[in-house]
C-alpha cells in the first residue's frame, strides 16, 4: 500500500510505502522506490533487515558477537577458504568508478552467509565484507604458524 508518491522536474518518481506494491517489494516492508531507475533504493523488510542501494556513512557498524549468542564452535581452514575466493579489479556500470572486490555469486559458493539473495534473482546480490574478516584473521594465524615452523627447522 503506497503512503506517499513524489514526482519532481527531473522525471524521477519516488514512492514511499509500507507493504507490497507494484514495485514488487514484499508485504510488511517499508521502502523507498525510485520509479525512474525501476529499483528499490532503501528497504526495511519484515525481519528488520535494512537494504540500501547506495553508500551509507556511519561512525561504526557493529555486529553482535557475544559468546552467549553462540554455540557449536568449530575449527576451520581459513587459508584454504581465502585461497578459493577470486578478487577482481572492476568498473561499476553506474558511475565507471574502479574498485576491488568479489563477485557475489562466486563468494556464495565458498561463504554463503556473506551473500544476500540468489544469483540472477529478483533482487541484486550484496556482500557483507565483514563476514570475510574472520577468515582473514584465521589465515594470518595459519601463515604465522607455518612461518614459525619453517624458522625452527
Amino acid at each position: 500500500q503506497t503512503v506517499l508518491s513524489l514526482n519532481n522536474s527531473t522525471s524521477r518518481n519516488y514512492e514511499l510505502a509500507v507493504g507490497g506494491s507494484a514495485s514488487g517489494v514484499g508485504s510488511g516492508s517499508f521502502y523507498i522506490y525510485d520509479g525512474a531507475a525501476a529499483s528499490v533504493r532503501f528497504k526495511i523488510d519484515s525481519t528488520g533487515a535494512a537494504t540500501f542501494a547506495s553508500s551509507v556513512t556511519a561512525t561504526a557498524f557493529n555486529t553482535s558477537s557475544d559468546y552467549r549468542l553462540k554455540e557449536d564452535s568449530k575449527d576451520f581452514n581459513g587459508l584454504e577458504m581465502i585461497s578459493n575466493i577470486s578478487v577482481y579489479d572492476y568498473k561499476w556500470k553506474a558511475n565507471e568508478d574502479r574498485a576491488y572486490g568479489v563477485m557475489a555469486h562466486e563468494l556464495q559458493e565458498i561463504l554463503p552467509q556473506a551473500v544476500t539473495s540468489k544469483k540472477d534473482g529478483k533482487e541484486m546480490q550484496a556482500v557483507d565484507y565483514s563476514k570475510i574478516v574472520p577468515l582473514l584473521i584465521k589465515s594470518i594465524q595459519e601463515l604465522t604458524a607455518k612461518i614459525e615452523l619453517l624458522k625452527n627447522k
